[in-house]
C-alpha cells in the first residue's frame, strides 16, 4: 500500500463531516460515490482525505 500522507489529528471531526455527507448523499446521489470512498476511511483518516472533504462542502455550497 502507498503511503496516503500525514495522519489526520482531530479523527472525530472527520468522521461527523463524512458522517453528514452519508446522510446528505441519500438525496444528492452525485455525492453518493465520493462520499461512500470517503466512509470507508473512518477509522484511520489522513490529511488528503480531510482535503477532499472540504472540497466537497465548497462544492455543496455552490450549488442549489
Amino acid at each position: 500500500m502507498r503511503d496516503q500522507g500525514e495522519i489526520f489529528l482531530v479523527p472525530e471531526r472527520y468522521r461527523r463531516l463524512v458522517g453528514k455527507l452519508v446522510y446528505h448523499s441519500t438525496a444528492r446521489h452525485d455525492l453518493s460515490y465520493l462520499v461512500g470512498v470517503l466512509s470507508q476511511f473512518m477509522q484511520y483518516s489522513h490529511i488528503n482525505n480531510w482535503n477532499v472533504v472540504i472540497h466537497i462542502l465548497k462544492y455543496v455550497k455552490g450549488t442549489p
